[in-house]
């Protein structure tokens, strides 16, 4: 619940975050909406904890088009990268 509502960018490292919301309007306003990185699957990216301990990921980031708002939404799908789990 402590997520509900708040930017995804809570989740990242700030060197990171602070460019997210800039990359999101670049793919949303291009034509061919074409940036490889949302297209692959299982990206390694970082993550971030409440405490601000920060980790390797594996994402798999989905645009949905919301016909109502008529917009782009994106639905993000993360979880622990394996390589790393028993390192950490």
């Amino acid at each position: 619940m402590e997520l509900l509502n708040k930017n995804v960018n809570i989740l990242m490292p700030e060197i990171i975050s602070r460019h997210h919301n800039d990359i999101l309007k670049r793919y949303a306003d291009s034509a061919e909406n074409n940036i490889s990185v949302i297209h692959r699957n299982n990206n390694i990216v970082f993550g971030k904890t409440k405490s601000g301990f920060i980790f390797p990921i594996n994402l798999k980031i989905i645009p949905i088009y919301h016909a109502v708002k008529d917009e782009t939404e994106f639905l993000g799908i993360l979880r622990r990268n394996k390589i790393f789990k028993n390192q950490a």
